[in-house]
């Protein structure tokens, strides 16, 4: 996986080349992780947003 990227205060991740499930399985995952701040949410897009961070808004649940 690459490094993250920041965005607007927010460290950003990309998972991408699976259906929308399975990336939203792995971001869930992730969030689940010890160590990983309240808050967390993913942003599902495509390749043709004309904006970064356009998209629906998934709130992920972190352990906190």
């Amino acid at each position: 996986m690459a490094p993250p990227e920041e965005y607007e205060g927010a460290y950003v991740f990309f998972v991408t080349g699976a259906p929308e499930a399975a990336r939203l399985a792995v971001a869930s995952r992730v969030a689940a992780l010890p160590g990983v701040p309240g808050g967390v949410f993913a942003v599902v897009t495509d390749e043709g947003a004309e904006e970064f961070g356009v998209g629906r808004r998934v709130e992920l649940k972190a352990r906190g």
